[in-house]
């Protein structure tokens, strides 16, 4: 991990401290590689942005792309559940 990646994923780290949460309880929404790459590291749930199709960063490492702002809600309805 190179020394962008590591401050990038100190920076998920120190939110959740800032929240008072655990990486249990949150997720992450990225639309960039690099975001992406920090908040897996830092060992969160990660949902790949891509509305409209038109993103051309690499959001293969997140748990699921959504294209729509409805998919979101869907996600956390199921998650509710």
């Amino acid at each position: 991990m190179t020394w962008r990646m590591e401050s990038l994923t100190r920076v998920y780290i120190k939110a959740l401290e800032q929240i008072e949460s655990s990486i249990g309880n949150t997720l992450a929404i990225e639309d960039s590689t690099n975001g992406t790459r920090a908040a897996k590291s830092a060992g969160l749930i990660c949902i790949g942005l891509n509305v409209d199709g038109f993103n051309l960063q690499d959001l293969s490492m997140t748990d699921t792309i959504i294209r729509t702002y409805d998919d979101l809600l869907g996600i956390f309805i199921k998650m509710l559940n």
